[in-house]
């Protein structure tokens, strides 16, 4: 019983093992994680200057600074530009961070 429970054991872990193609390889997930490291700024010290940012053909997004807005590019890889001071009409909040 003990030797068939174990053989069921490892029939699951190897078919979830195998069965992943969605899984990163450890390379890529690393130097996306340098590349954030690399871009992304200390937010604290910048205060709350809210702004409305967007690309064309797009719903806007409020941030609650330029350096949240950098950031947000950063960690996305997007380029979204301010649009105006203050938070966009309609938005579903302010990104603090």
């Amino acid at each position: 019983m003990r030797a068939l429970i174990f053989v069921l054991f490892v029939s699951v872990c190897v078919a979830v093992c195998v069965a992943r193609p969605d899984k990163q390889d450890l390379k890529q997930v690393k130097a996306e994680l340098a590349r954030k490291k690399a871009c992304m700024r200390d937010c604290q010290s910048a205060g709350l200057q809210p702004l409305c940012a967007g690309k064309t053909g797009e719903k806007p997004k409020s941030f609650g600074s330029e350096c949240v807005l950098h950031n947000y590019n950063c960690e996305h890889n997007d380029s979204l530009h301010k649009i105006s001071a203050g938070e966009c009409p309609g938005s579903d909040g302010i990104r603090l961070a």
